[in-house]
């Protein structure tokens, strides 16, 4: 399989693995409001940081660096190798996720008392802490899987893990109603852990059950096997990880801080507390997830990037390397300037139409400049991973995200919900640009300014043109109805189509 198609098939698979188990989620959360009510949801949600602090301390790099090291070991045919790297990342990790997980079934009372401010919350954390194991063993076999190029394992096993989670819940929610009681958070709880489960199972069945296949790739046949005991790989997964696995926890920590102080700063802003958590929930619960929703196709190719990347440096492909990033940068800048425009258009009868609210369309048309900046930096950190770039990349994260902080606490009490805004952009810009110049100076990259940004921002342009030419003409497209809005949309998408294909053509943008 070469690069192009790996790339392609994979970013395929993941992205409508992710779509699917996106459009499930949603139908499972209707269920969910229907049987168990929305308080017993949110309680259920408060559990979620600490699940994702346990996650990041457990196996917060380790997925990335079991990626990296087996794309590199199964570019020089040596699956042995990459074997033994599994199986270190599974000793460390796995150890991790266990201390991690007694340690909250433990703490479980103190935990949902001091920090979850909800006594009822313990009961779920000892649940989910029976869980962790299982999701770590799934997310180092995933990355092992994506090592190999085998991305129909980790895309099916999504959607195993998402089909089992709602399977469960509507068994225990029968049993329950059966018996004579009304459905309890812990179902949720429990139908987490059976989706972990599930995925597990899978994941370790296609291990043992999936024959290795050499594709004819262009390592060399007489390179011998590296010979490398457990404790050295251990070593070097850990030198990759940890770092990784302290960003992320730190960042947890920045995220909960940051959730804690914005409704509070809202306040201070001169709005009243009621209008302040709705002003706070607009923006994380409506705005936030539309705009990252086509984060599902640039996160689906940011994770075949870095096993990508990994071999083609390995292999000394320095062509085939700046290639594969100049294709990725083109494809996630076009795809960000699509997105700007089309929350710059559609955002505000958006937000009505789809969460009745005209705040969120206009946090929507708000937040529209962050498209680029936000779909560039997922693909471009990847990258960086897989140039072993990972301090690097914790160290930018993490300048960002105090960024985002310092905007809350010295801009939303003069400027409101808008200072934030200005610290969402400010904090992608310049994780933008730091990126940008890392890869600069470790990667011979040629990024043409006309070909590369002037084609894409052409492409909007006379697309948006012709929208609002249309419009002018036929008034009765301007009309806010859903039948009209859709129509516009079709009519844009079908302009930007048109106006792709003679450059696609010309090879301009591919």
């Amino acid at each position: 399989m070469t690069q192009k198609q790996f790339l392609l098939k994979g970013t395929f698979f993941l992205t409508a693995a992710g779509a699917a188990t996106r459009i499930l989620g949603f139908f499972y959360r209707i269920f969910l409001s229907r049987a168990i009510g929305a308080e017993e949801i949110g309680i259920f949600h408060l559990t979620m940081p600490v699940c994702a602090f346990c996650m990041a301390a457990a196996s917060g790099g380790i997925q990335t660096a079991i990626s990296r090291y087996c794309a590199e070991d199964f570019a020089r045919n040596d699956k042995k190798s990459a074997d033994r790297t599994l199986f270190s990342g599974l000793l460390v990790s796995c150890s991790l996720s266990v201390l991690t997980a007694v340690l909250v079934y433990w703490k479980a009372d103190w935990i949902a008392k001091v920090f979850l401010a909800e006594k009822r919350c313990a009961v779920l954390l000892r649940i989910l802490a029976f869980s962790l194991p299982f999701s770590v063993l799934h997310t180092c076999l995933g990355g092992y899987f994506i090592g190999r190029k085998q991305v129909k394992v980790p895309s099916f096993a999504q959607i195993a893990e998402q089909l089992c989670r709602i399977g469960s819940v509507l068994i225990f929610c029968h049993i329950m109603t059966a018996d004579g009681h009304s459905p309890s958070v812990s179902v949720m709880a429990l139908g987490q852990m059976a989706g972990e489960l599930c995925s597990a199972l899978f994941c370790t069945a296609c291990f043992f059950l999936l024959p290795y296949k050499d594709d004819g790739g262009s390592s060399p046949k007489n390179e011998k096997p590296l010979r490398r005991n457990l404790l050295w790989e251990c070593r070097k997964i850990t030198a990759v990880s940890a770092p990784l696995s302290a960003n992320r926890m730190l960042i947890c920590v920045l995220q909960g801080i940051e959730a804690a102080l914005l409704p509070q700063q809202l306040v201070r802003s001169g709005l009243d507390p009621s209008n302040a958590l709705c002003v706070y929930g607009t923006l994380t619960g409506m705005a936030m997830p539309l705009l990252l929703f086509p984060t599902a196709i640039t996160g689906a190719l940011a994770t075949l990037l870095l096993p990508a990347v990994s071999e083609a440096r390995i292999l000394g492909q320095n062509h085939r390397l700046s290639k594969t990033i100049e294709a990725s940068f083109r494809v996630s800048l076009m795809l960000g300037l699509f997105c700007f425009n089309v929350f710059c258009l559609f955002g505000k009868d958006l937000g009505n139409l789809l969460f009745g609210s005209s705040l969120a369309g206009r946090f929507i048309l708000n937040l529209a400049w962050l498209c680029p900046f936000l779909y560039l930096n997922t693909t471009l950190v990847s990258v960086l991973h897989g140039l072993g770039k990972t301090f690097a990349v914790s160290l930018q994260n993490s300048i960002g995200f105090a960024v985002r902080l310092a905007a809350v606490v010295l801009l939303v009490p003069s400027k409101g919900i808008d200072g934030c805004f200005f610290g969402l952009f400010a904090s992608q810009l310049l994780i933008f640009a730091a990126t940008l110049i890392t890869l600069h100076r470790t990667v011979p990259l040629r990024l043409p300014f006309f070909s590369v940004f002037g084609w894409p921002l052409l492409l909007c342009t006379a697309s948006t043109c012709g929208l609002l030419l249309l419009q002018k003409i036929l008034p009765v497209l301007q009309s806010g109805s859903p039948g009209m809005l859709i129509l516009r949309g079709g009519i844009y998408l079908g302009l930007f189509a048109v106006f792709m294909l003679p450059c696609a053509n010309s090879g301009k943008v591919r």
